[in-house]
This record gives C-alpha cells, sequence and structure tokens, in this order.
C-alpha cells in the first residue's frame, strides 16, 4: 500500500524533466492565447539568462579593440542563434519552458526529442512572427512541429527552473545526439562567418 509520501514522488517521477525516458505528464491542450505567450516569453528568458551573460563576455573584447565591429556584431549574431537552437536540448525543455510549465515532446510516444531535432524545431525563428500568427491556429504545434513530428504539451512548473536546468545541462554526455547538435551548430558558425 502506497503512503501520500509515495504517491507524491511517484507524481514527480512523472513529472520531472530530468528522465527523458520517462512519459511526461499531459493534461489537457494548450489554449492559443498560452502558446503565444509561451512564444513570447520563452525567447525572452533564454536571452536574459543565457545570451546576455554571453554577450557581456565578449562585450570587453570589443571594447578593447581586440575586435573590430563587424567581428563583433558577427559574434553577437552566432551567439544568439547557437542559445536560441539550442535552448531545448536538455529534455526537450528551455528555461523559459521550465518556468512556465511546458515542455517539447515526440508526437508519437510522448517522451523528450533527440537533441538535433530539438535544434531543428527552432530553426523557425527565422519566420517568427508567422509563427505568432499560426500559434492561434496549432497551439500545440508550430510550424516546424509538423516537420519534426513533435509537440508541446504541459508539464509542472519547476519550482527551481534555473537549478534543474543547469544540472541537466551537466549531464548530456558526448555521445552521438551531442556530435549531431555540435555539428549542427559548426554549421551555423560557418554559415553566420559568410553572412553579410
Amino acid at each position: 500500500m502506497k503512503t501520500h509520501l509515495d504517491k507524491k514522488r511517484s507524481l514527480w517521477h512523472l513529472y520531472s524533466p530530468n528522465t527523458s525516458s520517462t512519459m511526461l505528464f499531459h493534461s489537457q491542450d494548450i489554449r492559443p492565447i498560452e502558446r503565444f505567450t509561451l512564444l513570447i516569453l520563452d525567447p525572452l528568458i533564454t536571452a536574459l539568462c543565457l545570451y546576455v551573460p554571453l554577450l557581456l563576455l565578449t562585450l570587453p573584447f570589443h571594447l578593447l579593440g581586440l575586435v573590430n565591429s563587424f567581428a563583433f556584431t558577427k559574434c553577437c549574431s552566432f551567439l544568439f542563434l547557437a542559445t536560441y537552437l539550442n535552448k531545448d536540448i536538455a529534455h526537450g525543455q528551455s528555461l523559459g519552458k521550465r518556468i512556465l510549465g511546458y515542455a517539447v515532446v515526440n508526437e508519437s510516444n510522448g517522451r523528450a526529442p533527440r537533441k538535433a531535432i530539438c535544434f531543428l524545431r527552432n530553426l523557425t525563428i527565422l519566420v517568427y512572427l508567422l509563427e505568432l500568427i499560426y500559434c492561434f491556429f496549432s497551439p500545440n504545434q508550430k510550424i516546424s512541429d509538423h516537420l519534426t513530428k513533435t509537440k508541446i504539451i504541459k508539464t509542472k512548473k519547476d519550482t527551481q527552473p534555473i537549478r534543474s536546468f543547469y544540472r541537466d545541462m551537466k549531464t548530456i554526455t558526448y555521445d552521438n545526439e551531442t556530435r549531431e547538435v555540435i555539428g549542427l551548430t559548426v554549421l551555423l558558425f560557418v554559415l553566420t562567418l559568410f553572412l553579410k
């Protein structure tokens, strides 16, 4: 017979973003306004918590004249795209999604998608305004979700999102999935270099 504490623990295991092999709880469809809010806040949270600190680390090189304005602009562009495209690789949950209580999962089995899939589905940043409109017609799936066979679901809001996010990032191992993402990020870097 399970105690109340045992039940609570098993529920947390069901919700836990740290277990990619565990099914994530999905209670109901996402309303369009909720998806719209997520599309606005998720990039902002990512920018404030990841992009801005990285930008501040590179800024002194520009201010000291070690990097010219052109190179600094390219560096900023790469850092922005790299942080945005990789924001969901920790078990399908960016920092913003953990705070707001959402996750990216495979459409077929409800589990966290491969890291490369998380990267590719975020390429629709290039048509961000279209995504904002499209979410009112398809709140559970953005345009790229239809191609990557993924969707957004509701999960339990993380009470310690920053700690859990960095803990999950530290547990990422150098496996085939990680190599795929590194390869895509390097390709992004090369493309950024050639963009005028």
